[in-house]
């Protein structure tokens, strides 16, 4: 599948591990993968380091373990993304929440160049663990009492902050 992309594209960029995220066997299954030359077959790594109550530093060993098997076999150098991580405020405070995705941000600032975090904004229609991702508070004023809807969550204005501060963005 990679040669043939490339033939058709040869700018094309294609991630390998599909966004793995931690499961039962979860550095089984890379080790086997790159074991068996999966990074040949990519041109980045792809993985959801998820943790979704615990705090940063379980999801930063996530990481950090993965990039240490991607060096392991010799794709230290390749990039990695996180094509989605994020922390629910359904078991941890809204605090928590967003103390933990900055805490994250600031770890891992050297481990990938891209974070995509989920949700924007809180689901409605969905388990009660997913309902509680987003920076925003849904819409449905029942759902978000005493809240207003739509209102930014505690994560939202860091996460806010801390892309600016990273980015170098001013006021214009």
């Amino acid at each position: 599948c990679y040669k043939a992309i490339k033939a058709n594209d040869p700018d094309a960029f294609v991630w390998g591990m599909g966004g793995i995220t931690v499961i039962a066997n979860y550095y089984d299954w890379m080790e086997e993968y790159l074991k068996k030359g999966g990074g040949e077959s990519c041109d980045g790594f792809d993985i959801h380091p998820y943790a979704p109550t615990q705090p940063a530093e379980y999801s930063y060993e996530i990481a950090l373990k993965s990039q240490e098997m991607f060096e392991k076999y010799g794709y230290g150098d390749m990039p990695v993304i996180y094509s989605e991580i994020g922390y629910t405020s359904n078991g941890i405070t809204d605090e928590q929440q967003r103390n933990y995705v900055i805490e994250l941000s600031a770890m891992v600032n050297d481990l990938t160049d891209v974070i995509v975090w989920h949700t924007d904004q809180e689901l409605e229609n969905d388990t009660p663990a997913e309902i509680k991702f987003g920076g925003l508070r849904s819409w449905t004023p029942e759902i978000v009492a005493p809240k207003e809807p739509y209102s930014p969550k505690p994560v939202f204005i860091a996460a806010a902050n801390w892309n600016r501060l990273m980015t170098g963005a001013t006021d214009s």
